[in-house]
């Protein structure tokens, strides 16, 4: 379901142009996209506030982490985390807790539907089969991702083992 609605949400507010911008998305669908303080101990939070879906990131960390985090807490409103029966509900992702391993299946969807909306499967292999990019480097500058991330996300597709 994480990236079928991801899909869905690139099909109704994405222009089509790299790098994907997951703060314009939001945006669009309704959700506020603002920097947290810098003193709070979180990369990333999504909640409810007087009815309006936000989304906070630690604006003092690296531009491709925000990135991620805002497409990460956007996939916790767009997929009812925020607000399945509770009246309000907070996901705070601490770098420590942010890992591939994550237990929590909330998090786990979330980061699926990251992956898709910041690298779309279907531009991924317009890049690899159409315009044989195939560097791990080159692909994450074009996706504005961390190599880490594309890496997984070329594994995740079968490009890579």
């Amino acid at each position: 379901m994480p990236v079928k609605k991801a899909k869905q949400v690139l099909t109704e507010c994405w222009d089509g142009l790299l790098p994907v911008s997951p703060q314009k998305i939001a945006e669009k669908v309704g959700v506020s996209v603002r920097a947290a303080a810098n003193n709070e101990p979180y990369s990333g939070k999504a909640f409810l506030e007087n009815g309006i879906k936000v989304i906070e990131y630690k604006s003092s960390e690296i531009s491709l982490r925000q990135r991620f985090t805002i497409a990460h807490e956007l996939a916790h409103h767009m997929l009812g985390h925020t607000n399945e029966g509770h009246k309000y509900r907070e996901f705070q992702d601490d770098v420590s807790k942010f890992n591939l391993r994550e237990a929590d299946p909330f998090e786990i969807q979330a980061n699926k539907f990251a992956a898709e909306l910041l690298m779309p499967k279907e531009a991924v292999e317009y890049l690899i089969m159409e315009k044989n990019i195939t560097s791990l480097e080159k692909l994450a500058e074009l996706f504005q991702v961390s190599t880490v991330a594309m890496k997984y996300r070329l594994i995740n597709l079968g490009w890579l083992k």
